[in-house]
Order: structure tokens, then C-alpha cells, then sequence
């Protein structure tokens, strides 16, 4: 049945003025328009013409992050004994961590994509650095709650700290 539909489909995709060239233009739309559109271009090509944006260091921030963090929940995982390993225990989120990395190669090569690239970080993140604290919690369960409370603000201070730089360094 399904192979019916395809076949008519393919015929009906024929019947058209252009024929064959009409069928295959959506694959050769990107070839040359004549001109160049920038979000089609790459980030090495846009940097290479000194055209620096902010979007660019957030990507490579992001991208960092989530290929750390994303290492670090696999390592978690292969670590754990078979007995203890589950998927719901440690948050490998194999799924969204391939689609977060399949659209930060395609925002690498389009920068279009980098919005998408960055919605689709976001969730990865979060589980990750949920369990990256989760293990934090593990190995300092014994650390007095002063000395718990004075890293927790010097965490939020370095973390702002930076996020200060990084803007301050964008503009």
C-alpha cells in the first residue's frame, strides 16, 4: 500500500511543466542565488570577514558546555555497576543530547540554526548539570553546612563573574 502511494506520488511529482528539473530543484535550492544571504553562511566564513557577533561566543560557550556536561553524564553512567544502572536514575538523555549536537553542527555550517541549537541545549543542560550536582552532592555529604553555604555563594559569585565578563568582552 504504502509503496502505491509513493510510486503515485512520484508520477504526480512528474506532471508538472518543469518534469525532472521540478522534481529535483528543492534539493539544488541552495546551490547559487546570485548573491550570498548570511544565514546560510558558516561561522568561520562570518568571522572570516571580522563580522564578530555576540550569538557567535554564546554559541561556543553553549556548545562547550553541553559536550562537557553531556561526557561527564556518560562517564557517570558507564561508571555505575550494571545492577544500579538505569536510565531514569541518571538522567542519560541520549535522544535530546543527539539532537542538541546535530543542530550545533548544522548552526556551525548555517547560522540559522543557532537559535534552534540553543533551545534545544537548554533541557540537555539542565539534566546534566542536575546530576553534576547530584554527584557533587554524593561526594561532599559529610562537608560542614557553613563550609556548604560559603561555596554555594562563591559558586554564584563566579558564576555571575563570568557571565559579567563575557558581556562586558561581547560588546
Amino acid at each position: 500500500m504504502l509503496g502505491k502511494v509513493l510510486s503515485l506520488t512520484a508520477l504526480a511529482t512528474l506532471c508538472s511543466p518543469y518534469f525532472i528539473s521540478g522534481a529535483i530543484y528543492p534539493f539544488v535550492i541552495f546551490r547559487n542565488y546570485g548573491y550570498r544571504i548570511v544565514e546560510n553562511q558558516s561561522i568561520p566564513f562570518l568571522q572570516h570577514l571580522s563580522l564578530n557577533e555576540p550569538q557567535f561566543l554564546w554559541y561556543w560557550i553553549t556548545l562547550i558546555l553541553v559536550v562537557l556536561s553531556s561526557a561527564f553524564v556518560l562517564w557517570r553512567f558507564l561508571k555505575t555497576s550494571k545492577e544500579n544502572r538505569s536510565l531514569q536514575n541518571e538522567k542519560l538523555l541520549l535522544a535530546p543530547t543527539a539532537l542538541a549536537l546535530t543542530f550545533a553542527v548544522l548552526g556551525f555550517i548555517h547560522i540559522r540554526f543557532i537559535a534552534t541549537f540553543a533551545l534545544l541545549s537548554l533541557p540537555v543542560l539542565a539534566c546534566n548539570f542536575s546530576t553534576l550536582k547530584n554527584w557533587l552532592m554524593e561526594k561532599w555529604k559529610n562537608v560542614d553546612k557553613k563550609i556548604d553555604d560559603d561555596l554555594k555563594i562563591i559558586l554564584v559569585g563566579l558564576f555571575v563573574g563570568i557571565l559579567f565578563v563575557l558581556v562586558v568582552a561581547s560588546e
